[in-house]
């Protein structure tokens, strides 16, 4: 009975890691095309392109640092505009 709920449960689990790992993969997919969208925008504006890609990376770094604390971990100083080449 027992092992029946413990794979019950890891099933379960597994199942909505990789559906949550999938949604994250479609954000960041999501998010770098807009970063696309941004530099061909503001590609003679500099001063607007980098506060365009300034605002793209807070989000970025806010969801990882959202995620990091609902796994229990501290949110790691230093990362940030891993998805925009460091703009």
């Amino acid at each position: 009975m027992l092992g029946i709920l413990l794979g019950t449960v890891v099933s379960v689990l597994r199942d909505r890691q990789q559906s949550l790992r999938q949604e994250l993969f479609s954000e960041m997919a999501v998010v770098q095309a807009c970063a696309q969208q941004h530099v061909k925008l503001f590609r003679r504006d500099k001063p607007r392109l980098r506060r365009s890609m300034q605002l793209l990376s807070a989000y970025v770094d806010e969801k990882r640092d959202l995620l990091q604390a609902r796994r229990g971990r501290r949110p790691l100083l230093g990362e940030g505009g891993l998805l925009f080449g460091g703009c």
